[in-house]
């Protein structure tokens, strides 16, 4: 019967015939798109109601890289579009507690049977409404610190060769104790090489053990010597041709590599580093001569100092290398060292005088 009923308006006058047509379409097509809003509107009633009792899940696709790249570039564009600002999305992503819910919300609109695209959309909205309601801004030091964290991860992930064993939360990476951005004991090369280190790693406050080996350093970066809990610094196989006065800081320093850099020089503050237990500065080619404060790292275990055409030293270091040796100090030291220390009366062997 509505076949013909069609049939019989189009045979009409045809001006007449097929504006009556239009019109019913329209009818339809808008009751179609109401009662899709209304479902996209309970469906959010119901992922609100879901995530407020404590009974948020994820989405089945959190676990795929590139469908959470798609589905927040989307969300970030669309997003933008109708309002939300960048610094408010960046914000809002790095709140771990914020973005989790952001995500749970797309796992609840997924749970009520919405689509993928739907989805986005609702996150959308949230953020629309989230930025009116002004929900961040009770969170506006915890942003500040998360857009850092965030910076601190962006880093590590990027532009470094860091590989953790496992995905780690904000917290769980604020408390790491070592930080691994270059291979320590083997000696292979690892890429991306770090070329710079962010202030942002200061947030890193238990931070004792810093392997930046094999990398592409050309001076030490202020942050590393602010880093105040730092017991292990390994910066061998680098570009370094000087370190700053500020290496003095570290107080609680007991390792330090410096191997294969082109250093000419140590800065007085090396003495500083009176609990060092362990310094090597072989193959700095340039490196021919100490600082007088060198003395005053007294409890050296191990030293290694080697690949120089030659070293000189004062009575007063010549000295103080002995009373290492005698205390029991692992020596790596260039040949003509060696010898020095092997004659029977301390200062006899000139050549290494200086």
């Amino acid at each position: 019967m509505v076949i013909l009923f069609f049939v019989a308006l189009i045979l009409a006058w045809p001006t007449a015939g097929l504006s009556i047509v239009a019109y019913i379409v329209l009818l339809f097509a808008r009751g179609f798109f109401q009662a899709k809003e209304r479902m996209h509107h309970a469906d959010k009633l119901r992922a609100h109601r879901e995530i407020s009792s404590g009974d948020g899940r994820l989405p089945s696709w959190i676990g795929n890289k590139d469908e959470v790249e798609v589905f927040l570039y989307a969300v970030q564009n669309v997003a933008r579009r109708n309002g939300v600002s960048e610094s408010f999305f960046e914000h809002s992503l790095s709140n771990e507690r914020i973005a989790k819910s952001i995500f749970q919300y797309a796992g609840a609109m997924e749970a009520q049977g919405a689509s993928f695209i739907d989805q986005q959309r609702a996150v959308v909205e949230r953020l629309v409404e989230m930025q009116s309601s002004g929900v961040v801004a009770e969170h506006a030091n915890s942003s500040s610190k998360g857009a850092q964290v965030h910076k601190l991860r962006y880093w590590l992930e990027n532009e470094t060769s860091w590989v953790p064993e496992r995905q780690l939360s904000d917290d769980e990476l604020l408390k790491t104790r070592k930080l691994a951005l270059g291979d320590a004991i083997s000696g292979e090369l690892r890429y991306p090489k770090v070329s710079h280190v962010p202030d942002e790693i200061l947030l890193m406050e238990e931070l004792e053990d810093l392997h930046l080996q094999l990398n592409d350093l050309d001076s030490l970066p202020p942050a590393v010597c602010n880093i105040a809990g730092l017991k292990k610094l390994r910066l061998g196989g680098n570009s370094l041709t000087s370190l700053p006065k500020a290496i003095g800081k570290l107080k609680n320093l007991e390792l330090l590599t410096l191997w294969s850099n082109n250093l000419s020089e140590l800065p007085l503050e090396i003495g500083d580093l009176v609990n060092l237990k362990a310094l090597n500065i072989a193959h700095n080619e340039h490196l021919t001569r100490l600082p007088d404060s060198i003395v005053s790292l007294s409890k050296l275990e191990e030293f290694d100092w080697y690949g120089q055409e030659e070293n000189t030293l004062t009575e007063r270091q010549e000295l103080w290398l002995r009373e290492l040796q005698a205390g029991g100090c692992q020596l790596q030291l260039s040949r003509e060292l060696e010898e020095l220390l092997h004659s029977t009366v301390p200062g006899t062997s000139s050549p290494a005088r200086g």
